[in-house]
């Protein structure tokens, strides 16, 4: 289950990269665009001939961000595609080097950074969850998610794409999928660039009350079925 639960947080956290990627570009300049190919490429190439050198995507990967940031698409590509690029070798591994030096700094100071700088609510009388897309936005999180995983996952096990393991039930899979609907800085990132000014505040404070009870109902609906999951077993 915690398995499934990261891999769906970061193929989520892509999908809603690509969205931004393809959805919210108006204007892309193509000079700055043809560099980020021709960086990527590079990439590729050298990822092709097995070069491990971490400092080396690194630094190719801090200018694919510049690049994508004049192009006109969300630099935040600039990220995944630099990690697709890095090779993975159990014996060479500077994909996992690379992951265990920023896990840290990233954790205690990019994301609050995030946070910081990207969130900004002036909470005042005119704050409201009480509009269309603020309800939108909790419903969608709160039950859209855990719906869409628990059938999305039902569905591909009916078709034989993927099977349940066998100590694993479906009410695990719908306690996940609360767990799932916490969803913040892609969220964050999709509301600064979808709503105007006016209606963003209320946007970014219907985000932070969702992800608030779909981690408080998610924690307390997997108690209750850890509960009653050691009970089985001792049946």
């Amino acid at each position: 289950i915690k398995v499934l639960l990261t891999a769906l947080a970061v193929i989520d956290d892509l999908g809603g990269i690509l969205v931004i990627a393809v959805f919210y570009t108006s204007n892309i300049n193509l000079l700055f665009f043809g560099g980020s190919v021709l960086i990527t490429s590079t990439m590729l190439v050298i990822n092709y001939l097995n070069i491990y050198n971490k400092w080396v995507y690194l630094f190719l990967g801090a200018v694919l961000w510049y690049i994508l940031l004049k192009t006109g698409v969300h630099a935040t590509l600039a990220g995944v595609i630099t990690a697709l690029a890095i090779p993975y070798n159990i014996k060479k591994n500077s994909l996992e080097e690379i992951a265990d030096a920023i896990r840290t700094p990233v954790s205690y100071c990019v994301l609050p950074l995030f946070v910081l700088v990207n969130t900004a609510i002036v909470l005042n009388v005119t704050s409201s969850i009480f509009n269309t897309y603020s309800i939108g936005i909790i419903l969608g999180l709160v039950l859209g998610k855990p719906l869409g995983i628990t059938l999305g996952g039902y569905l591909s096990a009916k078709l034989k794409i993927t099977k349940l393991p066998n100590d694993v039930q479906w009410i695990h899979i719908w306690g996940m999928g609360i767990v799932g609907g916490v969803g913040f800085t892609v969220a964050i990132f999709i509301a600064n660039l979808s709503f105007k000014e006016d209606i963003l505040n209320n946007a970014k404070l219907a985000i932070i009350i969702a992800s608030f009870l779909a981690g408080i109902t998610g924690v307390l609906i997997n108690i209750v079925i850890h509960k009653k999951t050691v009970l089985e077993n001792k049946k």
